[in-house]
């Protein structure tokens, strides 16, 4: 069950850190003027950082604590 389960998910895991990372190049790639084009940039990087996290967080314990979570969702 969680060789199917990662079969399912892992694809759908590197989308969306697909996703983040284009997300954050487009950012870089726009033109800023000079002096907000730092500030912008180190935004970028946080949210590119934050969401990394949150998807790999997320991925890691829906995996680590496997037959909690579906003992979780069964329940319901």
């Amino acid at each position: 069950m969680l060789l199917r389960y990662l079969r399912a998910e892992l694809p759908r895991v590197f989308v969306r850190l697909a996703i983040a990372l284009i997300a954050y190049d487009l950012l870089l790639r726009v033109p800023w003027p000079a002096g907000p084009a730092p500030l912008i940039a180190q935004a970028a990087a946080g949210l590119l950082t934050a969401s990394v996290l949150i998807i790999c967080g997320k991925f890691l314990y829906d995996t680590l604590f496997f037959d909690r979570y579906w003992r979780q969702i069964d329940s319901r």
